[in-house]
């Protein structure tokens, strides 16, 4: 975008009122390092001027992308969510969460950067697994996400990790107090213990979690 002073001299050429409400919205634009939408601009531009108004924040934006200083893009797959950035931004990937719907770049994760990296390189990307299921089970994340179930339900803290991943398969602990009578609970991610929450979740939500074998075996 160019400097401030030229940016405000285009608006007063255009015969737009340089308004404080306005100069807000362009310094919080300006100002981010994170790709924001209307509603996290407003919010950002609430903090400095209490008396904005989210319809002053989408009319503004208007005009400043229709003057061409600011990029409008839609980063959601269903076009839902409008992003704005400063025109003229040095050029750079978004990456967006299937499960939140976060925007994510290059400047906010440096593991983004390192794809970034790749596809400016023009070079495949070195996928290292980090988690493998076993080969007889199916099992898509989508219907635990439209049945609201977190992913820290299953993943524990994932904020907090590098690396999602999990611990799955036999316990020989586990087997032995089974063995000898003692019943303990069923390890994380085994199937007793998903059969165990799938019962719980029907009950007191009625989700229908499936109970059958043919749900996640092949």
């Amino acid at each position: 975008m160019p400097p401030r002073a030229e940016t405000l001299a285009t608006l007063r050429a255009s015969g737009r009122r340089v308004t404080v409400q306005r100069q807000t919205v362009l310094d919080v634009v300006e100002g981010s390092a994170r790709h924001l939408d209307a509603e996290a601009i407003y919010q950002l531009a609430r903090v400095r001027d209490h008396g904005i108004s989210l319809a002053t924040v989408y009319r503004t934006l208007a005009v400043l992308k229709n003057m061409g200083l600011v990029e409008q893009s839609y980063l959601a797959r269903d076009h839902a969510r409008e992003h704005y950035e400063p025109v003229g931004s040095p050029e750079h990937y978004h990456f967006t969460c299937l499960g939140c719907h976060k925007v994510i770049g290059a400047q906010d994760n440096p593991e983004i950067a390192k794809i970034q990296d790749y596809a400016a390189r023009g070079e495949p990307i070195p996928w290292v697994r980090v988690f493998k299921v076993p080969e007889f089970t199916y099992f898509p994340h989508k219907s635990h996400v439209r049945a609201g179930v977190t992913c820290q339900s299953c993943h524990g803290p994932i904020e907090q990790m590098r690396v999602v991943g999990a611990r799955t398969g036999p316990r020989l602990l586990n087997d032995l107090a089974n063995l000898i009578g003692l019943n303990p609970d069923p390890p994380p991610l085994s199937m007793g213990w998903c059969v165990d929450c799938h019962r719980r979740e029907n009950a007191a939500r009625d989700t229908q979690a499936p109970l059958d074998c043919i749900a996640c075996h092949h």
